[in-house]
């Protein structure tokens, strides 16, 4: 089950190398019994940050609730120089 969720997470980040700078975490318990229900968070962050993203679990996943959608957003200008920080997580359980 988490080689499935490892699999997932691999190609979102293939598909995050399109946003300049974007990183994808994924948390995921690594250990669970059969029948047990767990949380995948994905997080996603960067300057230019994807606000969506899709995830279809495997036939092995139940899809019970989500995604929790959050999301924040940091700007500062220090010595006149702009930086901009994305950060968005998507919860399934």
């Amino acid at each position: 089950m988490l080689k499935k969720i490892l699999s997932a997470a691999v190609a979102l980040g293939l598909a995050a190398q399109v946003f300049a700078q974007t990183e994808i975490k994924v948390q995921a318990p690594s250990l669970v019994s059969d029948s047990e229900q767990f949380n995948v968070t994905f997080l996603v962050e960067g300057e230019n940050a994807p606000s969506d993203i899709e995830w279809e679990p495997s036939d092995a996943f139940t899809l019970v609730w989500g995604p929790q959608k959050g999301s924040s957003t940091s700007i500062s200008i220090i010595n006149g120089k702009r930086t901009k920080s994305s950060q968005t997580t998507f919860t399934y359980v």
